[in-house]
């Protein structure tokens, strides 16, 4: 990668990029090798604006109108943990429910029972 005559000045104009893994580029590394400080500082200087500039995309989602706002409002919503265990609360409740209701029915056909025979 480097030659014997290369010195301290051009491994200081290395950049290496690390993603994120799972992400874009599959987490792999990417190195840049500048020929001065001043284009290392040039693309160091458009790669945080970059950045900058997609961080506040993500941040600051395009406006979808009515329709789309609400559905991504209700994605986001429908996709947190406090909404999925509330979710699971009320399915378990459900369940307990009608649980509970099968048992009182049988006490109720069996008192019926035991009233009618006596």
């Amino acid at each position: 990668m480097f030659s014997d005559n290369d010195d301290d000045t051009s491994i200081r104009n290395i950049i290496v990029i690390h993603a994120i893994e799972n992400g874009h580029n599959s987490g792999c590394t990417t190195i840049l090798l500048a020929e001065s400080e001043n284009q290392r500082d040039e693309w160091v200087e458009f790669l945080n604006i970059s950045k900058k500039e997609a961080l506040d995309r993500k941040n600051c989602p395009e406006d979808l109108g009515f329709p789309g706002n609400l559905q991504r409002t209700c994605r986001q919503i429908y996709s947190s943990n406090l909404t999925q265990y509330g979710i699971g609360v009320v399915i378990m409740c459900s369940y307990m429910t009608g649980i509970f209701l099968l048992i009182v029915n049988l006490i109720m056909w069996y008192m019926y029972i035991c009233i009618h025979i006596d």
